[in-house]
């Protein structure tokens, strides 16, 4: 970029991308500066003339060359231009080092940022699905969310970051059932369904004039694409991510393509549509034979309706029903002859674990004391795709473990610690207990806080980092009897203290 300024590197748009996150709101000063030393240069090239190798006996050249000599005997005519270039250069420099200082703390609002928008739209994608659910079935719900922001800057307006989400539904079509053991029973029919937020509407009478800039943006990027590619996994056995990429890269099997038209009308019309009844619609026909949007759902607990367009994945490459759901509590008990997951797969749903509890705290998606037993993921024959974690929703029934906590300070950040303790080791919190720390259901959260804090000190051994976070969910400042993951500094504090900390690890 330094050898050809303004060459091609200068118009790659994902590195445009990284400039502008990491100049924040500087971008436009720091670009505004390269265009004003780029026409302080051109017009210098102008008055001295083009240089190259000198031909002596044409006497224009001859002429442009003392010209060029003479720029030393009246340096005074372009003071202007070369305190342009130089100013120019030094604001560069003084705005790149800056931001290079400030970026860290920048990343961890914008990332902080960007799981506070997530935590709203689950809760309103909850209420829609619960809205069209009208039938007397009791259905299993899991999700998962997905997204395409690798950071967000003051530029990106939340409703443009809502547009990037992309929030992927498991649903059972048979009645739910409850095994001793609280896992949910495997041999049901699932189906998974793809949500994107429809453009929001401020009156109907809007429609023809309710482009907003997001909506512009979004068109524009649909245009250079022609279609839209839902990414159904992130990771591979030989990449290493960041932290927004979790789920988005693509992956061969499991890749959705949806073409969507770039007028107004496809924009628009799906938000005006009635809402699907979600069971009716599954069992029509399955899913994975189906194409194309299969209606909406809307939220309607708020001043303006937020609308869902509902999509199928495409699940078609593992055939009709040779697909199920299966809990992280089987897999680390190797149960049904599933191969557990590998240590990087365990690194990844470490951080995805822990980021949970920014997203979904004190929604229908999360316990008051997650386990083991509420992550899923989805399973063909022997083989469990770990990459994709799924959260199932909140069942009344499985509460009832969860209602002696009042002697544990902050239940759902230790239930957060043991479960990073659970995927370091790769075994369930019950398989390492000792006999004097299994003190019955009643006493449960004080069981499973005694265990986690005898085995710290091993996870200290195998990397600081992990440790440090594991003690900080388990017995570390966070603990207070005040303690309120809604609350902004809190959840600052929950996020550099853990999920960075896991996130540096991966």
């Amino acid at each position: 970029m330094v050898e050809e300024p303004g060459g091609d590197l200068w118009m790659n748009e994902d590195i445009k991308n990284r400039i502008r996150a990491r100049l924040w709101r500087s971008w436009s000063l720091f670009e505004q500066t390269l265009k004003d030393i780029q026409i302080a240069i051109n017009d210098m090239n102008e008055r001295l003339g083009s240089g190259g190798d000198v031909r002596w006996s044409d006497t224009s050249v001859v002429a442009k060359e003392l010209k060029r000599a003479g720029f030393t005997l009246r340096r005074s005519t372009y003071d202007s231009l070369l305190a342009t270039v130089k100013d120019g250069i030094s604001n560069l420099e003084s705005l790149a080092t800056m931001n290079i200082e400030l970026e860290p703390k920048r990343r961890v609002r914008s990332h902080i940022r960007l799981l506070n928008i997530i935590h709203n739209l689950s809760s309103s994608v909850y209420r829609a699905i619960s809205s069209s659910l009208t039938c007397a079935c009791k259905h299993s719900i899991s999700m998962r969310v997905s997204d395409c922001m690798d950071d967000l800057t003051p530029s990106h307006d939340e409703e443009y970051v809502i547009q990037k989400l992309q929030v992927h539904l498991a649903v059972s079509l048979t009645q739910s059932q409850i095994e001793e053991s609280l896992s949910i029973v495997t041999n049901k029919q699932w189906e998974e369904l793809l949500i994107r937020a429809s453009l929001p509407l401020q009156s109907s009478a809007q429609i023809p004039n309710m482009l907003s800039n997001t909506a512009k943006q979004i068109i524009c990027s649909t245009k250079q694409r022609k279609s839209v590619k839902f990414s159904l996994s992130r990771f591979s056995s030989s990449s290493t991510t960041t932290m927004v990429q979790t789920e988005t890269s693509l992956v061969t099997n499991f890749e959705t393509s949806i073409s969507l038209e770039t007028t107004v009308a496809d924009l628009i019309v799906p938000i005006t549509q009635s809402s699907i009844n979600i069971c009716g619609e599954l069992k029509k026909s399955p899913v994975s034979e189906r194409s194309g949007c299969l209606g909406v759902i809307s939220d309607r607990s708020q001043t303006n309706t937020r609308s869902y367009t509902v999509y199928p994945s495409n699940l078609s490459s593992l055939g009709e029903n040779n697909w199920r759901m299966v809990s992280l509590k089987d897999s680390l008990e190797t149960r049904s002859g599933q191969t557990p997951p590998t240590y990087k797969q365990r690194l990844q749903l470490a951080v995805f674990v822990a980021r949970s509890v920014l997203q979904f705290y004190k929604t229908p998606w999360l316990h008051e004391m997650p386990s083991s037993r509420d992550i899923y993921f989805i399973q063909s024959g022997s083989f469990s795709y770990y990459d994709r974690p799924f959260l199932m929703a909140k069942n009344d029934k499985v509460e009832g473990k969860s209602k002696a906590v009042y002697i544990i300070q902050n239940p759902t950040l230790l239930a957060i610690g043991v479960l990073l303790i659970e995927l370091h080791r790769g075994q369930t919190i019950e398989s390492l207990q000792v006999p004097e720390e299994r003190l019955g259901d009643d006493l449960y959260p004080l069981s499973i806080y005694m265990t986690a804090q005898r085995l710290l000190g091993d996870v200290f051994q195998t990397s600081s980092n992990y440790g440090s976070a594991v003690r900080r969910c388990i017995d570390g400042e966070f603990q207070g009897k005040d303690i309120n993951l809604e609350d902004e500094d809190v959840r600052h504090d929950v996020y550099c203290g853990v999920v960075a900390l896991l996130e540096e690890d991966l």
